[in-house]
């Protein structure tokens, strides 16, 4: 009797972790282009400023790679599923992005 309890259990988990994703994947789905973009954006300008942190000032290529290759390693889900949605080819296009906004957040920072 217990272990028909356990397996009870474990599907009633089990299908509430199943509609959790599908209704995640739906609504990521239904997100404008625009939202997509900007989620993705919001993470790489992290991950811009943490591989700044990391590497310093100049070295370009370095940071791009290493961008990129946080995003691949660390990105959850989520935002992978997101960048695959959108139909970019490109995240080095993406990173530069992030990191032309980043430079613009320290150059408004320091104005005030």
């Amino acid at each position: 009797m217990n272990e028909v309890i356990m397996w009870i259990i474990i599907g009633v988990v089990g299908a509430g972790v199943l509609a959790f994703a599908i209704y995640y994947i739906i609504k990521l789905c239904k997100m404008s282009p625009e939202d997509r973009k900007k989620a993705i954006i919001t993470f790489l300008m992290g991950a811009v400023s943490l591989a700044e942190k990391e590497i310093g000032a100049g070295h370009g290529d370095e940071k791009l790679a290493e961008v990129e290759a946080y995003f691949k390693k660390n990105a959850p889900w989520f935002l992978k599923l997101l960048f695959a949605i959108s139909g970019r080819d490109n995240l080095k296009d993406l990173i530069e992005e992030a990191l032309s906004q980043v430079k613009e957040g320290f150059g408004n920072s320091s104005k005030e």
